[in-house]
C-alpha cells in the first residue's frame, strides 16, 4: 500500500502496490498498472509514518450509534404487522408477542444516546 496526503485538505490517499508513482521536482503523476494516467490532485506528497485513525466527534458517535439503533428498531417494527392483526382478532398469545416485542423496542430506545 502507498499512502499520500492532499496538502491542501488532509484527506488521505491509499494506493494498492501496482499503482505507478513518478516524481518529479516536488510533484507526482499516478498511473494505473496499465499505464493510464490516474485524476489525483497535484498537491498529494508522500504520507510519512502511519496513517492517522480518524476521530469522531461526540456529535458524530451520536449520529452513528443512534442510527444503527434505529435500523434495529424499524426492523422489529416492521415484523409486527401479523401480530397486531392477531391481537385485533384475539388470537392466542398475539398480545403476549406484542408485548415482547415492545419489550425489545423498549431496551433499543434506552440505549440512544441524547
Amino acid at each position: 500500500m502507498q499512502n499520500f496526503i492532499d496538502t491542501k485538505t488532509q484527506q488521505i490517499y491509499a494506493f494498492d502496490d501496482d499503482v505507478i508513482v513518478h516524481a518529479s521536482d516536488d510533484a507526482y503523476s499516478f498511473f494505473g498498472a496499465d499505464g493510464t494516467p490516474l485524476k489525483i490532485p497535484v498537491t498529494l506528497r508522500p504520507l510519512i509514518g502511519p496513517v492517522p485513525t480518524p476521530v469522531l466527534t461526540a456529535d458524530q458517535i451520536k449520529a452513528t450509534t443512534n442510527a444503527a439503533i434505529q435500523v434495529q428498531i424499524n426492523e422489529l417494527e416492521s415484523g409486527q404487522n401479523r401480530a397486531v392483526r392477531e391481537a385485533t382478532i384475539g388470537a392466542a398469545g398475539a398480545v403476549d408477542r406484542l408485548k415482547a416485542l415492545d419489550a425489545k423496542i423498549a431496551v433499543l430506545r434506552s440505549q440512544f444516546i441524547q
